[in-house]
Formats: C-alpha cells, structure tokens, sequence
C-alpha cells in the first residue's frame, strides 16, 4: 500500500516480527496503537525536493503494539512577531515595497504621517513549529513473566531507538517512527517521529518489585515525540484523504 509519506504502512501487529503486549492484543482490542521502527540509513539528497520523501534514506524494523495511551496529547503551535514601534513596522513595510512596487510603503508613509506612533499591535507570521506528540500509559499489567519480559524489551527497544549513532565521528539520526492506531477511528494521523524523551515508572503502585527472572509485574511510561517535519495546510489534506478523515 503506498502512503503519502512512502512509508509502507503494511507492517502488522501479527507479523512475527512485531513486539505485541498484551500477546492477544490484535484479538483482545478493537483498537490499539503501533509503533513501526525505521532505521535511519543516511539522506537522500535527491529526494529532498519532494515534500513526501523528508530527505531520509531509511530500512524498517520491528513494530511494537500496544494498548491506546491512557493520554494522547499533542501540540502544534506557530510563531508571531507583533510589535508597536513604528520604525520597525516602517522598515518591515519598506521591505515589502521593495517587492509590492512602493505601494504598502508610500500608503504607510500617506497615513501614518500624523499619527506618531501605531496604536495597535502589528503582528507578523514567523513560521509553524513541527508537531509534537505525548502517550502515557499509567500502569500495564503483565498477565504472566512471558509478558513481563516482552513489554521490558519494548521499553528497551524504544529507549535504543532514541539514541544517535556515532558514524566516522559524526552524530546520525536516532531512529524514525511511524505511528498508526488501527480500528475505525481516523481522525488521528501522524507524519514520521523522533522519540525525543522516554519516561519509565517502575513502581507505579507505590513500590518496586520484579518476577525472580528480572521481569516487571506492572510499568508505567510516556513517550513524546516529535514529526519529522512542519504541517502545512497540503501536508494535512493529504494525510486526512489518506486516512479517511474528515
């Protein structure tokens, strides 16, 4: 299935090579979340004209599957520049009369001749800031050791997968995730994401404890993490008409 950020979103949470907790999880929810790993391989320089590709070269691994997040938050927010003085918003006008043929410029100067100083705010757009994302999950429960040691090596794997890698004494990036949630819910969509911190809570019911072979009986533990690149308004439609949202 081709997507529009070419990742291939084919990878399943009943794949032999995905990590799965609970074991059932596919058979146990309706919905559930998926995390699929890829390895960063490099840049594609070629490619970093096309707003689909991000410029990586990348291999895909393991995906992880678990139940929904107690909490999902996420966050986009954009950036303005407002100002009241008027030799600023004198030179930012100037500046667009150089482009807009002198008429912002010359009707700025006609008006404001008198007035001395703006008496509201001007206020400038500076960019959009890339989306970031939160999951918390606030105590999972194995069901038995096997469990256990399947959601450690998860935790393990994700931790791993945000670290860089050191090549020829130049720092690459950490791994890229590709987030999906199956069932019918469609609303939510996500671009490619760096973990960027990982919390784990050991003793989410007031004390620590482990099964004899190094296993947790119950984990608490957030991620956040943080797309690969900004949201413009055609990255969005794209992503909503490839999901079916609305």
């Amino acid at each position: 299935m081709s997507s529009f950020y070419n990742f291939d979103m084919g990878h399943d949470a009943g794949e032999a090579s995905a990590l799965r907790f609970p074991s059932n999880i596919a058979s146990k929810y309706d919905q559930y979340i998926k995390l699929t790993k890829y390895r960063f391989d490099g840049y594609d320089l070629a490619s970093l004209r096309d707003p689909t590709k991000f410029g990586f070269n990348t291999s895909k691994g393991k995906t992880i599957a678990l139940p929904l997040p107690d909490n999902i938050n996420d966050t986009l927010s954009h950036t303005y520049n407002s100002t009241h003085d008027l030799d600023v918003l004198g030179s930012f006008l100037q500046g667009a009369a150089e482009t807009f043929g002198g008429l912002v410029y010359q009707q700025y100067k006609h008006t404001s001749g008198t007035v001395g100083k703006i008496t509201q705010a001007a206020t400038f757009f500076e960019g959009t800031d890339v989306k970031r994302w939160s999951f918390t999950w606030s105590n999972l429960i194995p069901n038995n050791s096997s469990e256990a040691k399947a959601l450690a090596k998860m935790i393990k794997s994700l931790q791993y997968g945000s670290m860089v890698d050191v090549q020829n004494d130049l720092f690459h990036h950490p791994d890229i995730y590709h987030v999906t949630i199956s069932g019918p819910y469609k609303q939510m969509n996500f671009l490619p994401c760096f973990i960027t911190n990982i919390s784990v809570d050991s003793s989410p019911l007031g004390h620590t404890q482990f099964y004899q072979d190094g296993g947790m009986p119950s984990v608490a533990f957030s991620i956040e993490l943080t797309e690969v690149t900004n949201r413009t308004k055609a990255i969005q439609k794209a992503l909503d008409s490839q999901s079916g949202s609305y």
